[in-house]
């Protein structure tokens, strides 16, 4: 158990290290800690990349306060959110790439040096 107490893990408002998860921000590192977990362990299980043990459910779930059912309700919520935050950055980034494309072949139409996106980097 963390020096800081059994809810350590729970923190009052989002920071740098905690994750929103089920309506509460939690300490990835403090909540592993608290119930002898590897932190990538608990970070793979409530993001939903990996489907721990029953008796890891069971566990985390206890941990954190809720059902079983809310807590693999949390877990889908969670994916949801990553897989949306994941995919509309591949679209901006798709989107970038086709502009970068554009102003490339642009420029090398009007015989002008090519100067690609600084934050892009190359793109052939």
């Amino acid at each position: 158990m963390s020096d800081r107490g059994p809810k350590a893990f729970l923190v009052e408002k989002p920071n740098s290290i905690s994750v929103a998860f089920g309506g509460k921000h939690v300490n990835i590192t403090e909540l592993s800690r608290s119930q002898g977990l590897s932190i990538s362990h608990v970070s793979r299980a409530l993001s939903g990349n990996k489907d721990p043990s029953m008796p890891v459910f069971v566990k985390l779930a206890s941990a954190l306060g809720m059902t079983l059912d809310d807590f693999v309700a949390a877990v889908d919520d969670r994916k949801a959110t990553i897989v949306g935050k994941t995919e509309a950055s591949l679209r901006r980034y798709k989107r970038a790439i086709t502009n970068e494309k554009f102003r490339k072949s642009k420029a090398r139409n009007q015989g002008r040096p090519y100067v690609p996106n600084a934050a892009l980097g190359r793109v052939s």
